[in-house]
């Protein structure tokens, strides 16, 4: 009925525990992280990102009981969902330029980023004899390159309730061409009401960088680093039916965890699309070996053989 996962900084799981409810029977879960942690004699995350529970004497506070200093965040997108469950409908055709302006609430672009993309930017269309306004050069950046070159950060605690605030007055009383109004105002000021208290909660700790460099692009007479951003979501997209039993749902999910693992491991790592893919560990293994004794290279430099099994469920 309930699914728990613990996922890294790049966006893989590490633990997935299947219990009857939610919270249910996760003690030897944390134990067995914090004790993890505490024999490879590495410091504690640097913070951790829930969906719930993220402020006060919470019980994921009390169920790592040994990592008291980490920092407890809730992630932006639960934060997100909880204000779209103010508005008429996600079909409304306000909704999507609501939810776009909410996102701006919440997040600025890295100045040292953006000003260097814009710079590669102008150098970029001038070799194409394009001279474009030095205010109008973010015209010409697409929405894909920003992603792209520019890391995101929080805008403070302050700053992110007063946009909020702003945007729900300005969109109160919005309507469509048929006049049905984007937002349900009482239900969107007790929402509000309740969510304001959790903006600090969706702020950047301190030095935390949730944004990995995948490799570098040449644009304009610029090297920019190319970064991906990894948001704290997972789902069971891997099951063939309606029904199975215990055997077969739990080969499903360990069967759908490494596939996924894989592909944030690529990503991360920039592995070339012109790599061959496969999901299979030992075919993976086997074509290295067979083409470093026949080309003297591999086949698929990202790969790394699998470590030694521990014995840790």
């Amino acid at each position: 009925m309930w699914a728990t996962n613990v996922g890294n900084e790049i966006g893989q799981v590490l633990i997935s525990v299947i219990t009857t409810g939610e919270g249910h029977a996760l003690i030897p879960m944390a134990e067995g992280l914090m004790a993890r942690y505490s024999s490879a004699g590495v410091p504690a995350p640097e913070a951790l990102y829930v969906d719930r529970d993220c402020c006060g004497s919470t019980p994921v506070r009390k169920l790592f009981h040994l990592w008291k200093d980490v920092p407890i965040r809730l992630d932006i997108w639960h934060f997100m969902r909880r204000i779209a469950g103010g508005v008429t409908s996600e079909n409304h055709m306000l909704y999507a330029g609501f939810m776009n302006q909410l996102s701006r609430c919440l997040f600025e672009w890295d100045n040292d980023d953006l000003l260097a993309l814009k710079e590669a930017k102008l150098h970029e269309l001038q070799a194409r004899d394009i001279f474009p306004h030095d205010t109008n050069i973010l015209g010409h950046i697409s929405k894909r390159e920003l992603a792209l070159h520019c890391r995101r950060r929080t805008r403070g605690a302050d700053e992110t309730a007063t946009l909020i605030k702003k945007l729900l007055d300005c969109y109160k009383g919005a309507v469509d061409t048929m006049g049905v109004p984007l937002l349900k105002a009482d239900a969107m000021a007790t929402i509000w009401e309740k969510q304001q208290h959790h903006v600090s909660c969706i702020q950047d700790p301190p030095g935390v960088q949730l944004y990995i460099q995948t490799g570098s692009m040449r644009k304009g007479n610029r090297l920019l680093p190319t970064y991906r951003f990894f948001y704290f979501l997972f789902f069971f997209p891997y099951f063939s039916g309606t029904l199975a039993n215990e055997v077969l749902f739990q080969a499903y999910i360990v069967e759908g965890l490494a596939r996924w693992n894989q592909n944030w491991a690529s990503a991360a790592q920039g592995v070339s699309r012109e790599e061959p893919v496969s999901y299979s560990q030992s075919l993976r293994e086997a074509t290295n070996q067979l083409s470093e004794a026949v080309i003297g290279k591999k086949i698929l430099p990202s790969f790394r053989s699998p470590r030694i099994y521990t014995g840790m469920l």
